[in-house]
């Protein structure tokens, strides 16, 4: 079975006060699982997390929320890793599949500070392969980047590749061969032509990503840890499994499959869609310096960014952001709004979308609470 990996919403999280308890086995195990957190209001936190895993059969469920700027609750519940029986932690590092789109968009946001970006050119001027890319049937139609980051490009959804034919636990890096020996395929791309339709796309996102390596001169991955994740303090969090040391992959969450079983840690060729690795407290900071505009996010272009929807799905009404996502035995969801409030959950369980449904609302109606986002 193949899932796709796709964007959705997020909830707000906050940082845990220290406390432990039990929690009920998940996924027909037979595991009690662990409960702790971190923060002002973390131990109540940890007692809701307790419930909604052990009510919902996942693994482990971690979650954070904030309010105000400042982390309120943070707390996981349930077993990071069922083959050692490591107990999920608010430092356990999950994999957060659709969610990790955004920081494309960020990537491209502090690119555009740093040189001209016009979204609206032909990727070929920065792409200069031997033959320009384009869609078979129109071959004359440009593809931009903004169609890219808007999934209108006319790209396909997926290759297919599948958790069987997934890396373990790395892909190569180089979208260079991987995209030169996939888009000539005219089954690739839609009938239509570029920026006619919305199609979501995790070739499109990937594509997006390897313009602004080709933009910059440096690695994709490179380029996230050089402007983003180290500036910011994001010390768990990387694109590639091989980014952390022992102590780290000690504490990394493993996917599960529908049963519970452990599966093996993975990675795919479009791994700019979905592959960053990382913890609710990372997430928070990132989040947090995007919505106070700290460096390197004080660009004024980056408001621009959010609007466009592949980067941040965004909510009008309730001047709310959000992204979710889901790949093989993860799960992930954060949100947040320009006051300063927000949240996000990592599972690492696979679900049905009923599942999936009835989970993202029983942990979001907890979260904003804590973060005081409207419903």
């Amino acid at each position: 079975m193949m899932i796709t990996r796709w964007c959705g919403v997020f909830v707000s999280v906050a940082v845990l006060c220290a406390c432990s308890a039990t929690g009920g086995g998940a996924g027909g195990g037979d595991d009690e699982g662990a409960v702790s957190g971190v923060g002002p209001q973390s131990a109540a936190l940890a007692e809701s997390l307790a419930d909604i895993r052990r009510e919902a059969g996942v693994r482990s469920v971690s979650a954070i929320a904030w309010r105000d700027g400042e982390i309120v609750a943070q707390a996981a519940a349930g077993t990071a890793d069922a083959r050692s029986g490591t107990a999920a932690t608010p430092e356990s590092i999950y994999m957060i599949a659709s969610c990790s789109k955004p920081v494309v968009g960020l990537a491209l946001a502090v690119l555009a500070a740093e040189q001209p970006i016009d979204l609206d050119a032909d990727i070929n001027a920065w792409l200069e392969w031997p033959e320009p890319l384009r869609n078979p049937a129109h071959p004359d139609e440009p593809i931009t980047q903004r169609q890219l980051v808007t999934h209108r490009s006319s790209l396909v959804a997926d290759d297919d590749e599948d958790y069987e034919t997934y890396a373990r636990p790395d892909p190569e890096a180089d979208m260079t061969a991987y995209f030169e020996g996939l888009l000539p395929d005219p089954t690739r791309w839609e009938a239509f032509a570029p920026g006619e339709k919305e199609v979501y796309s995790n070739i499109g996102a990937a594509l997006a990503a390897h313009v602004v390596e080709t933009a910059s001169g440096e690695p994709f991955s490179d380029f996230c840890r050089d402007r983003i994740f180290e500036p910011l303090g994001l010390k768990d969090t990387g694109w590639f499994f091989s980014d952390f040391d022992a102590a780290q992959v000690a504490r990394m969450a493993r996917p599960h499959d529908a049963e519970g079983e452990p599966l093996e840690h993975f990675g795919f060729p479009n791994w700019p869609s979905g592959q960053i690795r990382t913890t609710t407290g990372d997430l928070a900071k990132l989040w947090m310096a995007v919505q106070s505009r700290e460096a390197p996010f004080s660009t004024s272009r980056l408001a621009d960014f959010e609007s466009v929807p592949f980067f941040i799905q965004a909510d009008a009404e309730a001047e709310t952001y959000d992204h979710s996502g889901s790949e093989y035995g993860v799960g992930a969801y954060f949100t947040y709004d320009h006051a300063g409030n927000g949240y996000a959950f990592l599972v690492n369980h696979e679900q049905t979308e009923a599942e999936v449904d009835a989970l993202d609302e029983a942990l979001s109606e907890v979260l904003r609470g804590y973060s005081g986002l409207a419903d």
